[in-house]
């Protein structure tokens, strides 16, 4: 197993958390559903009723503990994720997280630009991910 974090284990990070979001999100929808305090015309359903960005730091920690070959600890110096080979105490990776909620990122894209330049200065490999939701078949065009 080599010391490094590499794009294989950033794709499984993202798989694992993909996964659980889902799940997440079918399950909270479900108690929407079924829960008659929340049935407002308009109402964010899913996951989406959370807006604390720990809650999504939560989502991609919980996944990754059963197997994934890195100790995984958030809210590490200042960083919200950090990745560790067993007993070590320099992380082979540190990571951002956003929650990315208004149409065209005026309140994120600053936060966002502070992230990376606060993870471009790591000697580590760096990963920021960034949790947004967007209508089917409109992702592309939000992203760009």
């Amino acid at each position: 197993m080599s010391a490094c974090f590499d794009a294989n284990d950033l794709k499984t990070v993202v798989d694992l958390t993909g996964r659980l979001l889902e799940s997440e999100d079918r399950f909270v929808c479900g108690c929407v559903e079924r829960n008659p305090v929340y049935k407002r015309t308009n109402q964010i359903r899913g996951i989406w009723l959370m807006e604390n960005e720990r809650y999504f730091q939560w989502l991609t920690f919980r996944p990754l503990l059963p197997s994934f070959p890195l100790r995984v600890e958030l809210e590490h110096c200042q960083f919200d994720i950090a990745l560790f080979r067993e007993r070590q105490k320099e992380p082979v990776a540190l990571g951002e997280m956003k929650v990315w909620r208004s149409a065209k990122g005026e309140e994120e894209i600053p936060d966002i630009q502070a992230d990376i330049q606060k993870l471009a200065r790591e000697q580590c490999a760096q990963f920021l991910l960034i949790f947004t939701l967007s209508p089917r078949g409109e992702t592309d065009k939000n992203v760009g």
